[in-house]
């Protein structure tokens, strides 16, 4: 099994995964293997496994829509795509990794994700 990967890990593969995007979007065929990860849903009803791009890993900062989180010690966010949807994802400092979601003006942390490297 491999190991969980933390968002600050997952930052060295984005340039990699947009560039694949930017390919894939002018029609072009991408050079290699797409930089894909299997992320692991933590659920009441069960795991769930779906592979995923990861895109845009940020720290959170004090005027972002996530700032609130800050308080709860959180981090970074990341929007990991799996097709065309986007799911954002948040770590906090003890390296734990939850789903986000944003409504009612508020963001609300979900459940928590497990982030691998697919292997093979």
């Amino acid at each position: 099994m491999p190991e969980q990967l933390s968002l600050k890990q997952l930052y060295d593969y984005t340039f990699a995964t947009n560039e694949r995007i930017a390919q894939q979007e002018a029609g072009l065929e991408p050079d290699e293997e797409p930089d894909e990860f299997t992320a692991f849903y933590h659920r009441d009803r069960g795991g769930v496994e779906k592979d995923v791009l990861v895109q845009d890993v940020n720290e959170i900062i004090e005027e972002s829509q996530w700032s609130p989180l800050l308080d709860d010690g959180f981090e970074r966010v990341a929007h990991l795509l799996e097709g065309s949807n986007s799911i954002p994802v948040g770590e906090k400092k003890n390296g734990e990794i939850y789903e986000l979601t944003y409504g009612n003006g508020e963001p609300a942390v979900g459940d928590r994700v497990q982030i691998q490297e697919r292997q093979g």
